[in-house]
């Protein structure tokens, strides 16, 4: 039915992904899950589908809390983001002036290199992960909710408000949750990739010995006969 749908407009001339949004939108929308399923849709994550007065006495003091909290974290959100750059720049420098001692003291081990160029390539990383923090701060709000609804006017826009409060909280936490996660990640990425070069370079050593071992052996027996 769709494919037909589809070849009908493109011979009308019409857009078909501009009406195939459309469709999405409804068939998703809570009025069309509602009559599709004969029961409640829950319009969040927090509450319940029926809804009572305790419910909504809930929701009021979360929203109250998430305004009271936002109003004491947020300027503490915004130091904490003028000085994330600030502190990647002191920890770079203290960490190449730091690279020739532990290169020095950890005997210029394959893994110690390998951690090392992890830990470099992570830091300078890091200012991509706090621009799409910063990006998501500035645009999810609008993307998820730019229409008409969200608005103190409309009923239905007095849940988006109060989410607006929550998914405030969370945008200030991305500057510091996105880099944790990804050093995290390269961290761990570092070790095994430095487990590898030490056997590696294990693997050639045990090479070279058993090489050096073979050579004496032929030179013995040489000097052998020579005798």
């Amino acid at each position: 039915m769709w494919l037909r749908l589809s070849a009908t407009l493109k011979i009308l001339g019409k857009d078909t992904q501009a009406y195939q949004e459309a469709v999405i939108r409804r068939l998703v929308s809570p009025v069309n899950l509602t009559v599709s399923q004969a029961g409640g849709v829950y319009a969040s994550y927090g509450g319940s589908a029926d809804p009572r007065l305790l419910d909504g006495a809930n929701r009021i003091g979360a929203s109250a809390g998430a305004l009271l909290g936002g109003l004491l974290s947020m300027p503490m959100f915004d130091a904490v983001r003028q000085a994330l750059p600030m502190m990647q720049a002191v920890i770079l420098m203290a960490l190449y002036i730091l690279i020739p001692l532990l290169l020095l003291f950890a005997g210029y081990e394959f893994k110690t290199v390998f951690t090392l160029t992890f830990v470099i390539f992570a830091l300078n990383f890091l200012t991509f992960w706090w621009e799409l923090a910063r990006w998501l701060d500035s645009h999810l709000l609008d993307a998820l909710y730019g229409s008409d609804t969200h608005s103190l006017f409309n009923l239905a826009g007095m849940q988006n408000t109060s989410d607006d409060l929550i998914m405030g909280l969370v945008m200030g936490t991305l500057f510091i949750v996105l880099p944790m996660i990804w050093l995290g990640a390269l961290a761990w990425a570092g070790v095994r990739m430095g487990d590898v070069g030490d056997m590696m370079s294990q693997g050639v050593g045990q090479v070279r010995q058993s090489a050096g071992m073979f050579g004496q052996r032929v030179m013995q027996k040489v000097l052998s006969k020579g005798k």
